[in-house]
């Protein structure tokens, strides 16, 4: 499981993408799960379950956040690019792209020497 935490090794093009649907669906439960909570929070005039909802979205973002972003720097290094490009994916809508060309780009094959 640190392996994905981690920013060195490589990713094939299907972990890449199974770390990203994975964050993705994660993502919309957390979001889901916090929406209920603020409107519990709200309906019953309880701050604290507000509060705890939004740290627990906050939490779930931060960690989703450092699996994509190592994801991408590996997927980059397997595919022979400067790891440097994940700077890419902050830029709106050409991030969303990025994703995908990311993605999509070959296995660099091993050089022989």
């Amino acid at each position: 499981m640190t392996q994905y935490f981690s920013f060195s090794g490589k990713d094939n093009r299907p972990t890449y993408w199974a770390v990203l649907l994975i964050t993705w669906f994660a993502g919309m439960f957390a979001t889901i799960l916090t929406i209920g909570g603020l409107g519990v929070g709200i309906e019953f005039e309880s701050v604290g379950v507000s509060l705890s909802m939004g740290i627990l979205l906050i939490a779930v973002l931060i960690v989703m956040v450092w699996l994509v972003i190592a994801s991408v720097v590996r997927r980059l290094r397997d595919a022979g690019q400067n790891p440097l490009w994940v700077l890419v994916t902050f830029l709106p809508y050409v991030g969303f792209v990025a994703y995908i060309v990311f993605g999509c780009l070959p296995t660099e094959e091993a050089k022989e020497e």
